[in-house]
């Protein structure tokens, strides 16, 4: 862990991907509203 910006960016792309991802496959998803 080096900063709280890094890992702060790191979660907001891991998290857009998984948005990305299930919107891509809603079916796969685990998070399905």
């Amino acid at each position: 862990m080096h900063s709280n910006e890094t890992s702060v960016e790191a979660n907001a792309s891991h998290t857009m991907r998984s948005v990305g991802f299930t919107k891509a496959m809603p079916r796969r998803a685990p998070l399905a509203p």
